[in-house]
């Protein structure tokens, strides 16, 4: 089965929205910073608003500035599935309010990444984001405690290990 392609933004503001069938808004992503080279090993960071978010952003901080280990940051937080109306107004405003702490985290470090806001199941999303930007390795917390009923569990972080083909990173905060 092979995915769709996924037209990432690329400069910085730009931003691409994704639909489903229904016309319900699924996705947002949003690229903050320089622009980044295409063949730079692309990581997915999942975050959930809480302070192992903060944990994996200076995670990316050291590699990148400590360890001069340059790659492509792609924040990736999931919101539960809502309804088309409900999906327009709440998934990019709470998505971006869950978010605000780590990109400001990384704003400060001048670290540029791409913020993916997305709806549906914790694992199945990041596992499906990770194949769609053909990532090098996912970063994510053993656990976590968001408000929004808790979008990484350590049974997310079980399933991602157990299902995918690329390395994970696990940071426990």
């Amino acid at each position: 089965m092979t995915s769709p392609i996924l037209h990432l933004p690329e400069h910085d503001g730009e931003r691409r929205e994704e639909r489903d069938d229904i016309e319900r808004l699924i996705a947002v992503s949003q690229h903050f910073g320089a622009a980044v080279a295409t063949d730079l090993p692309r990581i997915v960071v999942a975050i959930d608003g809480t302070d192992v978010s903060l944990a994996l952003a200076d995670q990316i901080i050291q590699w990148q500035q400590v360890y001069r280990w340059p790659c492509a940051v792609h924040l990736l937080w999931v919101h539960p599935f809502i309804g088309k109306e409900a999906a327009d107004r709440q998934l990019e405003a709470n998505g971006m309010e869950q978010t605000a702490a780590t990109c400001e985290r990384l704003n400060t470090a001048g670290v540029a990444y791409t913020r993916h806001l997305v709806m549906g199941n914790p694992a199945a999303c990041i596992l499906r984001r990770s194949v769609e930007i053909k990532a090098s390795m996912i970063l994510m917390g053993t656990r976590g405690q968001g408000p929004l009923g808790s979008a990484l569990l350590g049974s997310v972080a079980n399933r991602v290990t157990q299902e995918t083909e690329i390395p994970v990173t696990l940071v426990r905060a």
